[in-house]
C-alpha cells in the first residue's frame, strides 16, 4: 500500500530529513544511528498486509541503503 503524501511531508518534517535508522547492525561505526540525508523514502515499519496501518506511527524515513538492509537481512 502506497504511504499518502500527507503521511510522507509529516514522517519527513519529524526526521529533520534525515534517515531514521537506529539499528546497530547497520550502524557500527555511528553507534547504531544513520544520518544520510539523501536518498530518502518513508517506508512501513509493519507491513500493511502484515496488519500495520497507514499512519505516521507506523512509519519511518530511511535512506535507500538502510531499507535494503531491512529487506534484505530483516529487521535487526
Amino acid at each position: 500500500m502506497t504511504i499518502s503524501e500527507e503521511i510522507k511531508q509529516q514522517a519527513l518534517k519529524r526526521a529533520g530529513n534525515r534517515c531514521e535508522c537506529m539499528r546497530p547492525s547497520h550502524h557500527t561505526e555511528s553507534k547504531g544511528r544513520c544520518f544520510q540525508s539523501w536518498d530518502l523514502e518513508v517506508h512501513h515499519i509493519l507491513a500493511v498486509a502484515a496488519g500495520g496501518k497507514d499512519t505516521l506511527e507506523n512509519c519511518e524515513v530511511l535512506c535507500y541503503q538502510c531499507r535494503d538492509r531491512i529487506h534484505r537481512y530483516g529487521k535487526p
